[in-house]
């Protein structure tokens, strides 16, 4: 059974001249010349020309699918890429905003980028930011609000700042207007939201939020290895490590590429030097000792995402080894990147590495289910996970605006996942997948 060609739909940036491309069956079936179809998420009606040749050269074109709905034709899904304007231009990876928008032309769904800054609320359009490899990136104006908003605002003092909170609670309130992954996660509510639930609770360390001394000496007295880490913070930025042998403590700090000990000889002058440094809002966490790969620790990192059918799913595990004398994984403070297999067949048999890679599976999409409980928008995510002596894995942290992985069949498989997700929300998924309703 051959799968039907996806229609194409056109914009024209300099006449604002929508087109719908169809094959002659297609075109003699709709019997216009020009046709009224509904777009986006305020589903008004929108004049579309109807052609069955190519696309011009100056277009921005995406293959696209039309569903007959009550009221008319529905020609989507609009997805819009959510971030902060930067002067004419807009804030973000570029590049990552491309491979989405070159994944949807494909997939069928029109994806463009545009800014909280340039949202029309009086006639619920906005201004976007379209892009085709022959057109290269044009702004335009007027384009409808999309049926699904990707949030992928990419600084959190940004999304902070009451104006963006605002205009996020105003698309979440739009009855047609699907939002995903509204917010930035806070470390300490994760680790209070999952450390409460009785389903996971197991595979969290201990942790405080640092608010005084007290919750310090606590766990000071309590293990012999402590992470602090920054509650806003990503990448690693901020994360201290603390070691604690016969009353001599060992304070190890990343700054810029190097790795910065200092060792204190009373618990006193150890919270002296700190408190500054933790004032701004930090964690304190039980440390966990890793296992470790040509002698320095790692983690796993997996990204898991909702695919075309709302389902979450594990779109991909990699491998984070910790740099020379780093206290983390994280690629950008000195960490590598290596395959699960390269790894862990190292300290496991295939039977052991098959069974384990299952109980990962089943650990994750655990972790994802008990998270979105507490985070209902949430569509996709990348989570840490520690792996000690005994095999048992540990979560350490989770982040709702996931950087790109770099294993390119991860990558493929992690876009394909966005675009499909947003189809599914937006009830224009394929014919044969479940959707979300009326």
């Amino acid at each position: 059974m051959t799968t039907p060609k996806l229609p194409i739909l056109s914009f024209r940036p300099t006449s604002h001249q929508w087109t719908l491309h169809v094959p002659q069956t297609e075109l003699q079936r709709l019997g216009n010349k020009e046709l009224s179809v509904r777009f986006g998420a305020e589903k008004k009606s929108q004049k579309v020309a109807l052609s069955t040749s190519s696309p011009q050269a100056d277009s921005i074109a995406s293959k696209v699918r039309v569903i007959q709905r009550q009221g008319g034709l529905s020609v989507g899904p609009f997805i819009g890429i959510l971030t902060m304007s930067r002067g004419s231009e807009f804030k973000g990876n570029k590049n990552n905003y491309m491979d989405i928008i070159q994944t949807a032309r494909q997939l069928g769904a029109f994806v463009y980028v545009f800014t909280v800054e340039d949202i029309n609320w009086n006639n619920r359009t906005t201004k976007a930011f379209l892009y085709d490899p022959k057109v290269g990136w044009a702004k335009t104006t007027d384009l409808p609000l999309p049926d699904v908003v990707y949030n992928r605002i990419p600084y959190r003092e940004d999304e902070m700042k009451d104006y963006v909170q605002t205009t996020l609670k105003r698309l979440q309130s739009m009855p047609n207007l699907q939002l995903y992954n509204n917010h930035f996660f806070n470390k300490w509510n994760l680790y209070e939201t999952l450390g409460k639930n009785p389903r996971v609770a197991d595979y969290i360390p201990e942790s405080q939020k640092l608010s005084s001394r007290r919750e310090f000496y606590y766990m000071l007295n309590k293990y012999s290895l402590l992470y602090l880490k920054p509650i806003s913070g990503k990448a690693g930025k901020g994360i201290m490590r603390l070691e604690s042998d016969q009353g001599i403590y060992t304070l190890k700090i990343r700054q810029g590429n190097k790795t910065i000990g200092k060792r204190y000889q009373d618990a006193t002058a150890l919270w002296n030097e700190i408190k500054s440094k933790v004032s701004t809002g930090y964690v304190v966490q039980e440390g966990i000792t890793l296992l470790t790969y040509q002698g320095r620790p790692f983690d796993i990192r997996v990204l898991v995402q909702k695919d075309g059918t709302g389902t979450w799913k594990p779109s991909g595990v990699g491998i984070r080894v910790a740099g020379k004398n780093s206290i983390t994984t994280h690629v950008p403070r000195g960490g590598s990147i290596a395959s699960p297999d390269a790894v862990l067949k190292k300290i496991m048999n295939d039977s052991e590495y098959a069974a384990f890679m299952e109980r990962l599976r089943r650990t994750v999409l655990e972790l994802a289910s008990s998270l979105e409980e507490a985070y209902p928008s949430l569509g996709e995510f990348s989570m840490d996970l520690g792996l000690t002596k005994d095999k048992k894995l540990w979560f350490f942290e989770a982040n709702a605006k996931p950087m790109k992985f770099d294993e390119p069949h991860i990558r493929k498989t992690s876009l394909e996942r966005i675009v499909q997700y947003a189809q599914y929300l937006s009830n224009f998924s394929p014919k044969g997948e479940t959707t979300r309703g009326n």
